[in-house]
């Protein structure tokens, strides 16, 4: 038993890989995520859930990762599950505890009110620990969009977008070169979602059009562009809260307007070596990025 028990302890040790394929500095380990699914459960548990069994199924929910590692769904490992029920089958054994293997079969299946609750604490958890990595450099867009299509409700949902809300602003401007693709898709894409409770701008410092593409990829999902023109830096208002800079291969233009700066780097959606209808994939790609940064702004 005390092998068994030894061998789970190492859970500790466990880094989450998420955190490590994307460079955090020290990320937390597996059994420290499942620590912050234990607290969640105590903080947030409703009335009518067992408390204790919401605290079984937070411990052992990801215990088999202590002998089969942390494997994310995106890396296609398609004996993943028989790999953990082989490992939960022999440290039940090897302890004496049949019954924890059975709490986490039930876990697995999904099977009652209590195992749903506590699916969506650990995407909950796996937001908001990237709420507190964003502060060294992290891009949370992705992990705030992949939580909150799990969690639902009114208590979790609103947690998840305070989480999600890093950047108050009343003002914003979105800055590249030529004002003409990507800081186009962010003004429009911005005053779709905050209306008037935030003042959104774009302007470049070589201004050219806005690109016919990113206009077609905006009118897609059903944003007006009527009256869309890129601006030079000097005809926009500079009070703003914050300037969000959009280049990454170009120089893009820093230390203007004297305000702070956040740099939303990714690539020139425009491919000009392919067909008009493949050069469109890479509009609705910058399009759907700039989307999901747009979750970490909130007005003021």
């Amino acid at each position: 038993m005390t092998d068994a028990l030894l061998e789970a302890l190492g859970l500790k040790d466990v880094a989450r890989t998420g955190w490590v394929r994307r460079g955090v500095d020290s990320p937390e380990s597996v059994a420290a995520h499942g620590w912050g699914v234990a607290l969640l459960a105590l903080a947030l548990a409703p009335q009518d859930l067992d408390r204790g069994r919401l605290l079984a199924y937070a411990v052992l929910h990801d215990l088999a990762e202590a002998w089969v590692g942390d494997i994310p769904p995106q890396d296609g490992v398609t004996d993943k599950h028989a790999r953990e029920a082989r490992a939960m089958a022999s440290f039940a054994a090897r302890v004496g505890r049949p019954d924890l293997l059975a709490l986490w079969e039930t876990y697995e299946r999904q099977e009652d009110a209590e195992g749903r609750f506590v699916r969506q604490l650990d995407r909950l958890d796996m937001g908001l620990q990237a709420r507190r990595y964003a502060a060294g450099g992290l891009d949370p867009a992705e992990f705030f969009a992949s939580a909150r299509a799990a969690v639902h409700g009114d208590v979790l949902t609103g947690l998840l977008d305070d989480a999600a809300a890093i950047e108050p602003v009343s003002s914003v401007l979105f800055l590249c070169v030529a004002n003409s693709a990507r800081s186009q898709l962010a003004e429009h894409l911005a005053r779709h979602r905050f209306g008037d409770r935030v003042r959104v701008q774009s302007a470049g410092t070589a201004p050219k059009r806005p690109h016919p593409l990113a206009l077609a990829a905006l009118a897609e999902v059903g944003i007006d562009t009527a009256g869309a023109r890129s601006k030079h830096v000097d005809e926009v208002d500079p009070d703003v809260d914050v300037v969000i800079t959009l280049c990454a291969e170009e120089a893009c233009p820093v230390g203007l307007l004297g305000v702070r700066q956040i740099s939303w780097a990714m690539p020139d959606p425009d491919d000009a070596s392919l067909p008009e209808d493949q050069r469109m994939t890479g509009f609705r790609v910058a399009r759907d990025a700039i989307a999901s940064r747009l979750d970490t702004l909130v007005p003021r």
